[in-house]
């Protein structure tokens, strides 16, 4: 459990408070361990992105940002050929693309948090994956772009080697949910003294510190420290409170750009992969249910060939459930990027909902446009009673909806579910009883008259 009093650039304020959230958002910004980028998405577009979101467009033109994030790529050490090509990745799917070495996703990563310009800086284990060289690079830039941008930085880091331990100004050390130590790397000789430990070689100190936390003991006597960090910086609260918050019109437009772009246009193989599926499809249930809707002899249905036709067009409807189960994986991977980037208050989860709806109605609507000129006129499933155009719209539209509907069902599955396998299982489950439920199965003695 933990108690006392929180303050944030010198202001006090509830932590559960939604002043305290919102202001945390607008001064900090953070680095998850493992960093996520569209893999086809380039290191340029990326700090652009962050840039407009938090800090909206520049007054001064587009031409202003882009210079300034040129200016961030050149600090963070980002090749210039590197910046107008793939980050690189793993894509929803499987698909693996070249692109930045694990260091320079992580100086990528402090080029987009940096280019916020916040006041607070959060880095979840900032070296973790890389090797000893690139661990003293990377703290190394985190060090120095703190002290040029006037910015804090709090690095959460397990078992660091000397040399990035010695970037550090302050330390922190926990232990069994207790503050051991809290004070200014200099202080460190005068906690040996406390516990009566022998002051080990400087290159020995990280681990040997490690040591002494894991068999620290509380001391009744001994007075634990009750600050953990102390600033001031309401003059960089002020700053910041003056900023020109970015329009929801710029958000929603920012977003669906970026999905735009790396989920059709630079990933075209995606689209045509999924209007091939719809495409074949159509063509295997129009050659299952084939002429199910024409009476042989020209005349008004019976009510069983009704009922059949019924059913099998119900049957095809129910599918648009089902095949965008295909797109869970994308969905996933979209969720991951979602919860990254919410966390520091990019934008509200409604845009990201919005744009999602927005682009797979697009979609849907070409596949159902497909879907239904192959089908139709396989299965003759057309309303004698109107004219066969308006039949084709009517369908046309059925078609649409039901797709929109099944990938609604998808992305709602992919939210409330913990792995994409359990979404597979769940989602395929219930479709299927929808499939079996919606009388497109014929009775074989039906099928035989025909």
């Amino acid at each position: 459990n933990l108690s006392g009093e929180m303050s944030v650039l010198g202001t006090e304020m509830s932590p559960s408070s939604m002043d305290c959230k919102n202001i945390l958002r607008n001064v900090a910004a953070y680095v998850p361990q493992n960093e996520q980028f569209f893999p086809n998405q380039t290191p340029e577009e990326a700090v652009e992105f962050a840039a407009n979101l938090k800090l909206g467009r520049d007054e001064r033109g587009d031409h202003v940002r882009k210079s300034r994030v040129r200016e961030m790529l050149d600090l963070v050490g980002i090749p210039v050929k590197a910046r107008t090509r793939s980050i690189g990745g793993t894509l929803a799917g499987g698909v693996v693309l070249r692109g930045l070495s694990g260091g320079e996703r992580k100086r990528l990563a402090l080029a987009c948090a940096f280019a916020m310009k916040p006041k607070l800086i959060f880095l979840d284990e900032i070296t973790s994956g890389l090797d000893s060289e690139n661990a003293v690079v990377v703290i190394d830039l985190v060090k120095k772009l703190c002290v040029n941008m006037n910015v804090a930085a709090v690095v959460v880091i397990h078992q660091p080697s000397y040399e990035v331990f010695s970037h550090f100004d302050r330390l922190v050390m926990l232990c069994k949910g207790k503050c051991v130590f809290s004070d200014k790397l200099d202080c460190i000789p005068s906690f040996y003294d406390e516990i009566g430990r022998a002051f080990p070689e400087k290159y020995l100190l990280p681990a040997d510190l490690l040591k002494a936390a894991s068999e620290w003991k509380p001391d009744p006597q001994r007075v634990q420290p009750n600050e953990l960090i102390k600033s001031c910086g309401k003059s960089a609260l002020e700053d910041i409170k003056g900023r020109k918050k970015p329009t929801l019109g710029l958000q929603f437009r920012t977003v669906l750009v970026r999905h735009v772009m790396n989920h059709y246009i630079r990933n075209v193989t995606n689209l045509f992969a999924r209007v091939l599926i719809y495409g074949l499809s159509a063509v295997l249930l129009g050659l299952v249910f084939w002429k199910i809707g024409e009476s042989p002899d020209g005349q008004d249905l019976q009510l069983f060939q009704a009922e059949a036709a019924f059913g099998a067009g119900l049957f095809l409807t129910q599918t648009l459930f089902l095949l965008p189960f295909a797109q869970i994986s994308t969905f996933f991977f979209d969720k991951n990027l979602f919860a990254s980037e919410s966390s520091i208050g990019l934008y509200p989860a409604w845009i990201y909902s919005l744009t999602q709806v927005v682009l797979e109605t697009w979609v849907m609507s070409l596949c159902a446009l497909l879907q239904s000129a192959i089908a139709i006129p396989m299965m003759s499933l057309w309303n004698v009673s109107i004219s066969k155009s308006a039949s084709f719209v009517t369908m046309f539209s059925v078609f649409c909806v039901g797709g929109v509907v099944g990938n609604s069902i998808v992305l709602l599955t992919s939210i409330l579910s913990f792995s994409q396998d359990f979404a597979f299982l769940l989602g395929s489950a219930n479709v299927v009883v929808f499939l079996a439920m919606s009388g497109g199965f014929v009775p074989y003695p039906y099928m035989e008259s025909w």
